[in-house]
C-alpha cells in the first residue's frame, strides 16, 4: 500500500478548530465524519494528516506525522456510551502494509474498551485515546508520542 491517500487540509486554515463534547461525537452522521473530526483535531495540533482510501485502508483510517514520528490510526466511533470490543487488531494488522511507522493508535469516542483489547494494545504498544479525550485528541496523541 505504501504512502497513498489524500492529504488532509483543513477546510480553511483560518477557521479555529471547534472541539466537540462526548455527546456531540455520538451524534456525528457517520464513521467518516468521526474520522474527519479526528483528522481536524490532529491537524490543528500540528500533525500532517493523510486519509486512506475507504476500500483499501488495510485497517488504517489515517496516517499522521509530527516531528518525524509517523502514526497509523484506526478510528472507531460509537453511537452511545458503551465498551468498544474491536479495533486494536485492525491497526496492528495495518502495520505490515504501511512503511516507516513508529506508532500505532486507536482513537475512539467509547469510554472504555474490553479487557482483551486492552491487553492486546499493551502487548503491541498501541496508543489508546478514548472518549474522555474527545475534546483534544490531537494534543493527547502528541503527549503520548513524546512522553
Amino acid at each position: 500500500v505504501g504512502d497513498f491517500g489524500s492529504l488532509f487540509e483543513s477546510d480553511a486554515s483560518s477557521i479555529k478548530f471547534r472541539p466537540r463534547g462526548l455527546q456531540e461525537s455520538y451524534e456525528l452522521e457517520s464513521g467518516e465524519d468521526f474520522e474527519k473530526y479526528v483528522a481536524d483535531s490532529l491537524y490543528h495540533s500540528g500533525f500532517k494528516v493523510r486519509s486512506t482510501p475507504r476500500s483499501w485502508d488495510k485497517g488504517c483510517d489515517l496516517t499522521a506525522e509530527v516531528n518525524g514520528n509517523r502514526v497509523l490510526i484506526q478510528c472507531k466511533q460509537v453511537r452511545r456510551a458503551k465498551t468498544l470490543l474491536s479495533g486494536v487488531g485492525e491497526i496492528i494488522d495495518a502495520r505490515s502494509s504501511y512503511k516507516d511507522c513508529q506508532h500505532l493508535a486507536l482513537i475512539t469516542n467509547a469510554l472504555s474498551i474490553s479487557s482483551s483489547e486492552n491487553a492486546l494494545a499493551r502487548e503491541h504498544k498501541v496508543i489508546l485515546l478514548l472518549g474522555d479525550s474527545v475534546e483534544d485528541f490531537g494534543d493527547k496523541l502528541r503527549s503520548k508520542i513524546f512522553q
